[in-house]
């Protein structure tokens, strides 16, 4: 039979062969561990509305380690089209990349800016001081992960039924160290 190898969300059982996916809820603590050690005493994570189970799973992680850290927080669903500049001092938070470049346009400059996920405008924005913190994943190790494992099934091995990316939490004082440089700069 021809295996199936899934990348991202989880589907019901027996309907992949392997599932390499996210800890969302670690990655979610990571960028609270982030904000705690950056000193954020409170912020408002912005959501969208039609939130995915990975934006879930990262939300849960990061309300609960932020409430251990007693970092106050609300939480906002917002749109491309509902999201007005943003002010004030506190911290804004965001669960992807396309909430994340929103927010990296319209938060006044005495607004910290955290989030979770890669884009070229965030990685800009990042590298300016814009962005305070990110949790990042390798796109690279996803996509070598996806391939081995499907040239494993398909010679006749077992691959690993479940498989977690990693996930890194930088920010502009480490964003060229490694292991970061090569996942925030593929191309030499």
């Amino acid at each position: 039979s021809t295996p199936v190898i899934s990348l991202g969300e989880e589907l019901p059982p027996g309907d992949v062969d392997v599932l390499i996916s996210a800890d969302d809820a670690a990655m979610g603590a990571a960028l609270a561990g982030r904000m705690i050690a950056d000193g954020v005493a409170s912020c408002v994570v912005f959501r969208t509305a039609n939130a995915s189970k990975a934006q879930a799973g990262r939300l849960d992680g990061l309300l609960r380690a932020l409430g251990e850290g007693g970092v106050a927080c609300g939480v906002e669903e917002v749109s491309e089209n509902t999201l007005s500049k943003l002010g004030g001092s506190g911290a804004a938070v965001a669960l992807d990349a396309s909430v994340m470049a929103l927010l990296a346009d319209r938060a006044s400059e005495g607004c910290a800016l955290y989030g979770i996920g890669l884009s070229n405008h965030i990685l800009s924005r990042l590298e300016s001081g814009r962005v305070c913190g990110l949790v990042v994943q390798s796109d690279f190790a996803a996509g070598y992960l996806c391939i081995e494992s499907a040239v494993e099934a398909l010679s006749g091995g077992r691959p690993q039924a479940r498989i977690r990316l990693e996930h890194y939490s930088v920010g502009r004082d480490t964003m060229y160290e490694r292991p970061l440089e090569p996942i925030l700069f593929p191309i030499p």
